[in-house]
Formats: structure tokens, C-alpha cells, sequence
């Protein structure tokens, strides 16, 4: 992300922002506002074998579970 706003301060193009960001960084300039952000799908990729093994899963499955929170309260 710091790579991507510096790029945006230089003149080298745009970075999407939260407005709270965008507006706390100088030199950059709002280009557009999103009134709603479309749905996406996340996807979470972990090699088979490294399931496998016990702490791999607890983490994998405890990400989904936090991204899976975050998503239904809105």
C-alpha cells in the first residue's frame, strides 16, 4: 500500500483509498467516490499438504472465520 501511495503523490497514477486516508495524505487529490462498493468474493488459497498440518488449519480457519464476521454485519 505505501508503494501504491507513493506512486499516487508522484503523478504516477491512482489509488483506491479510504477518504479517512486519502484526505490525511498530502499531495494527493480525490479523483472519485464510491457511494457503494460492489460485493465481491474473497478467496482464501492455502496449498493442500500445508492444511495438513494442525497449526495451518487453526490459523486458515480462524481468518475465515474473522473475514466471515466482518462481512455478515454490514
Amino acid at each position: 500500500m505505501t508503494a501504491l501511495i507513493a506512486a499516487a503523490v508522484a503523478g504516477r497514477g491512482i489509488v483506491p483509498l479510504a477518504l479517512s486516508w486519502g484526505q490525511n495524505i498530502p499531495g494527493l487529490a480525490q479523483v472519485l467516490v464510491l457511494d457503494h462498493i460492489p460485493k465481491r468474493p474473497i478467496w482464501r488459497v492455502t496449498r493442500a499438504e500445508a492444511l495438513e498440518r494442525g497449526a495451518v488449519r487453526v490459523v486458515s480457519d480462524r481468518i475465515a472465520s474473522i473475514l466471515a464476521g466482518t462481512l455478515t454485519r454490514r
